[in-house]
């Protein structure tokens, strides 16, 4: 759990690409965990989600950014690499963007596009014999073991409402930057 004051760590090194991560503590219960999913694949999972479309697209202000969520851990973690002189500019757009998703900001497009994406990637699975042995494997470490048509079920059930109250359960623990000496 955040600790409610935020971490801030900077390291410098030669490198060419900056790297700003930010850590989000997410408190999620079993039920809550496909929402808190599917809202950081909206936040910056895919090419429609938000981080790219609107920090590095519109705004041009990292060459990638991505969010991942870790259910075990409980945490999010936003990815981004970035020139050093864009560093606070991409954290305000990042925290701009989850603020948008805490208020409800997201079109039922991000959210289709979103399941689509996460029910294929299941449906890719089945390709090969390492996605297969990937998929039973990766159900032990799940609530109960899932067909994929089952678990794309339930993504697909997910409610708009369930993914902001997920969003409103993200709090920003630890800021690193990564940067150019």
């Amino acid at each position: 759990t955040a600790s409610g004051d935020v971490k801030r760590v900077t390291e410098e090194m030669p490198v060419v690409q900056s790297k700003l991560v930010m850590g989000f503590a997410i408190g999620t219960t079993p039920e809550e965990r496909l929402a808190a999913k599917l809202m950081s694949v909206v936040l910056g999972g895919t090419p429609s989600s938000k981080l790219f479309m609107n920090v590095r697209e519109k705004q041009s202000l990292c060459y990638y950014c991505a969010a991942s969520y870790n259910f075990i851990n409980g945490l999010m973690i936003v990815d981004s690499g970035v020139l050093n002189e864009n560093i606070e500019k991409t954290e305000k757009a990042i925290l701009k963007e989850v603020e948008d998703m805490k208020n409800g900001n997201i079109t039922d497009f991000e959210i289709e596009a979103t399941k689509r994406a996460i029910v294929n990637g299941f449906r890719t699975s089945n390709d090969t014999t390492a996605g297969i042995d990937n998929w039973y494997s990766s159900q032990f470490i799940n609530d109960g073991f899932n067909s994929i048509e089952e678990l794309a079920a339930k993504y697909n059930a997910v409610t708009k409402e369930e993914i902001v109250e997920a969003a409103k359960k993200l709090t920003l623990d630890t800021v690193y930057v990564l940067k150019n000496k």
